[in-house]
C-alpha cells in the first residue's frame, strides 16, 4: 500500500492507503507522458478545436486520477478543482505519481527543493 496524504487536496491532514495496482501504475505513466507531451506541444499551432478537445479530455483524466489515487469523494474533488489552478494540479499529480512509484515524502520534498533551486538559478541567469 502507498500512503497518500490528502492535505494538499482537502486541507485535512488525513492519510489514505492506495494499492499500487497495475491499472493505477499504468495510468500514472500515461498521464505523466501526456502532461509532458502537452508541455512540449503547447506552442504548436494545429487545429485549435482539436487542441481544446484534447485539453478537456486531459483535464477530465487528471481529475479522475486525483480522485482515484487520493481517494477523494465527489464533493472533495469538486472543492479541490474549484480552488486549484492548472500549475497546482500538475504539481499535485506529480506528487501522486512519485508516491505511486515508491518515493517517500522525504525524497519528494528533497527533489522538489532541488528542482526549485534549479529553476531559481535558471531564472536568475535570464
Amino acid at each position: 500500500m502507498v500512503k497518500i496524504n490528502q492535505k494538499r487536496f482537502t486541507g485535512k491532514d488525513k492519510t489514505v492507503d492506495t494499492f499500487p495496482s497495475v491499472d493505477l501504475i499504468s495510468r500514472t505513466i500515461e498521464l505523466s507522458a501526456r502532461l509532458t507531451d502537452q508541455d512540449i506541444n503547447s506552442s504548436d499551432e494545429g487545429d485549435e478545436h482539436e487542441q481544446m478537445v484534447k485539453m478537456v479530455k486531459l483535464i477530465s483524466d487528471m481529475k479522475a486520477y486525483v480522485q482515484d489515487v487520493a481517494k477523494l469523494s465527489d464533493k472533495e474533488l469538486s472543492k479541490y478543482v474549484k480552488h486549484a489552478d492548472m500549475a497546482t494540479m500538475g504539481n499535485d499529480i506529480g506528487y501522486l505519481a512519485m508516491r505511486m512509484q515508491g518515493m517517500s515524502n522525504h525524497d519528494i520534498n528533497l527533489a522538489t527543493k532541488e528542482q526549485e533551486e534549479i529553476s531559481k538559478k535558471a531564472d536568475e541567469s535570464d
